[in-house]
């Protein structure tokens, strides 16, 4: 930023209108603008605070109990894919089987071009 303020570009042309534009803006943010803000940040003050300490209220309790149990959750999950995984392909395997073995029946010639393993049969099935 203070590589642009010094452009001569920038010092030369837009520097001189963003001062005219500051000095005329000034009065319009000293009587209207700044006293505004004042009144706000005296009413949004204490609700910010609440919302603060509300939010550290909710992070701690978030922290202490929900984390611990999606961890838990997660490993138990992640020790258990395993198992459904295999359950999974057992289920496949028996349903493709028996149609590419009728596939090797019904053309003897053909039959050992056929995929054997699981997935080479999801793929072409």
């Amino acid at each position: 930023a203070e590589s642009v303020k010094q452009h001569p570009i920038y010092v030369q042309h837009v520097a001189p209108a963003v001062g005219k534009a500051s000095d005329m803006v000034q009065p319009h943010v000293d009587t209207y603008l700044s006293p505004a803000m004042e009144k706000a940040r005296s009413y949004a003050g204490p609700a910010l605070d609440v919302a603060k300490g509300a939010t550290a209220t909710a992070h701690a309790e978030v922290s202490k109990k929900v984390m611990p149990a999606l961890r838990h959750a997660s490993n138990h999950a992640a020790s258990e894919l395993p198992k459904h995984w295999e359950t999974a392909q057992g289920g496949l395997a028996r349903s493709l089987d028996p149609i590419f073995h009728l596939a090797g029946k019904a053309s003897p010639k053909h039959a050992k071009a056929l995929p054997s393993h699981l997935w080479d049969r999801v793929a072409m099935h």
